[in-house]
């Protein structure tokens, strides 16, 4: 199995989930072909906690968790897009030019 080309992947998972250690294992298969994989085993006590993020301090945690790890990953790819080769930053616009 090829895992190149797919895209980030954050694996959460509770601490006592029964396939917590399948998670950990697709999460370390994912990062080695290139692909970015994160996985988080977390003290929740079902996975479906994040879907009540107002009952549970857990759930919170974990949807803030997600929403950073998709800035971080848009972000850097946003970078390599727009970035030439060669520089640091992406080029800047100068929008008084006519």
């Amino acid at each position: 199995m090829t895992c190149a080309g797919l895209p980030p992947v954050l694996l959460q998972v509770p601490a006592r989930e029964v396939l917590r250690c399948d998670a950990e294992a697709m999460a370390q298969r994912l990062a080695k072909p290139a692909c970015r994989a994160r996985c988080r085993s977390g003290p929740a006590s079902h996975s479906v906690s994040r879907c009540w993020p107002g009952c549970c301090r857990e759930a919170m945690a974990a949807l803030i968790e997600a929403g950073a790890f998709i800035q971080e990953v848009t972000t850097a790819a946003a970078r390599e897009l727009t970035t030439p080769p060669g520089w640091t930053t992406p080029p800047r616009v100068d929008d008084t030019a006519g």
